[in-house]
């Protein structure tokens, strides 16, 4: 990664599929974030199993990261970028709505919003 993105850019790590991580990876991660911070860029986790999240919070990465840094989905990590881009918020068109499983439909995003608890 270093030799393609420097450590101001923001970074969004999917880590579907990823059935666990040990103290090397949890460290590669927050060697990652540190270099990344520290250049003023930034490291966003998405799609994280929860066998992942609890190895990385118990390995307190999950406290450094910050919850605002980690994403359900892909997607919604790129969307939550938007503000930092300039892009304009959005306002719904209400005379040529989106369709409902558009995923620029959605208008507010929240970390793990649709993993809530049932």
């Amino acid at each position: 990664m270093e030799g393609q993105d420097g450590p101001d850019a923001t970074l969004i790590l999917s880590v579907r599929g990823v059935p666990l991580v040990d103290a090397t990876g949890i460290e590669v991660l927050r060697e990652l974030w540190h270099r990344q911070h520290a250049g003023g860029g930034d490291l966003l986790l998405t799609s994280m199993d929860q066998r992942v999240e609890s190895l990385l919070r118990r390995g307190g990465l999950l406290d450094e990261l910050g919850p605002s840094r980690l994403f359900w989905s892909a997607d919604k990590a790129i969307l939550s970028l938007g503000g930092k881009l300039g892009w304009e918020t959005a306002v719904p068109d209400t005379a040529n709505p989106l369709p409902e499983d558009s995923i620029l439909a959605t208008q507010t995003i929240e970390p793990f919003a649709d993993r809530a608890e049932t």
